[in-house]
């Protein structure tokens, strides 16, 4: 999701209120850290026997949640709320 676009598209209030709506991984975490840590949590579900469904897993103070289907990665995701503000804060 472009922050920019949806602004536009919407306004701010009713992207704010899309952003609040939905969860995120840490801000502070690069890609390659959330690569790393999304494929931890892999592993553990594989460990554990799973291999279809959701599978959730604390990794480094947050709370990760990777989707499986086939044995495969289907989705993940974090569990972190971020409003607008919260992403103009970033740049």
């Amino acid at each position: 999701m472009q922050i920019p676009k949806l602004v536009e598209s919407r306004g701010p209030k009713a992207a704010d209120a899309a952003l609040r709506a939905r969860t995120f991984f840490p801000a502070h975490w690069s890609e390659l850290q959330i690569h790393f840590n999304v494929m931890r949590v892999y592993r553990a579900a594989v460990k554990t026997g799973i291999t279809n469904g959701h599978f959730e897993k604390q990794v480094g103070g947050f709370l990760i949640r990777v989707g499986l289907k086939d044995g495969r990665i289907d989705t993940a995701f974090g569990f972190v709320k971020m409003t607008l503000e919260d992403f103009k804060n970033l740049f």
